[in-house]
């Protein structure tokens, strides 16, 4: 079963791949959930607000995109040791 983080990680890999943001319902169903989704906003990583239709619009920030930098960096150091 994949960690926290590493959910967090793959969560913020998405959305960073979608320049716009995407609705919440594309992001849970790649797996995500709700409370992983809040734990992001919470923590400044992602915003989410309602669009249209009455959907949930989620982007990563510039602080989650930072956050995914680091985890990445940190990997690569772990894969060279």
């Amino acid at each position: 079963m994949p960690t926290a983080t590493t959910e967090r990680v793959r969560a913020l890999g998405l959305l960073a791949r979608c320049p716009d943001g995407c609705i919440e319902a594309l992001i849970l169903a790649q797996g995500f959930t709700i409370p992983l989704l809040a734990d992001l906003v919470s923590d400044r990583l992602v915003t989410a607000e309602l669009g249209t239709a009455h959907q949930v619009w989620v982007q990563i920030t510039d602080l989650g995109r930072e956050a995914l930098a680091q985890q990445a960096a940190t990997w690569q150091l772990v894969l060279l040791s």
